[in-house]
């Protein structure tokens, strides 16, 4: 009678949320604070300031690689939301559902 192994279910590592989340008002405060020290920031009132979201597409673009340090995923531009975000609750109620089940459909 041959011997045989157990069955060993296929574990997954939680989703890391908080990570993310902090990761993401890491972010946020950092670019902020960066605005804070421009000087045509003041200026806002009918200028191109008032149309653009406070932390650009581009500018995300370049932080989802430090979210792929947390969660080992390529994580395509198609998650962030076109033109930006203007508050860090948005970005972050936007992003962690998609990133969420970009994280459950990869084998952890």
């Amino acid at each position: 009678m041959k011997a045989t192994a157990p069955a060993t279910p296929n574990r997954t590592e939680p989703f890391p949320e908080s990570a993310i989340r902090n990761r993401i008002k890491e972010f946020w405060n950092e670019k902020t604070d960066e605005e804070a020290d421009n000087p045509f920031a003041t200026e806002r009132k009918n200028t191109l300031h008032d149309v653009l979201p406070v932390i650009d597409s581009l500018e995300i673009v370049k932080f989802m690689l430090r979210i792929e340090e947390i969660i080992d995923i390529e994580i395509p531009p198609k998650v962030i939301q076109r033109g930006g975000y203007d508050s860090c609750d948005e970005m972050t109620r936007h992003l962690i559902p998609q990133l969420r089940e970009l994280y459950a459909k990869q084998d952890h």
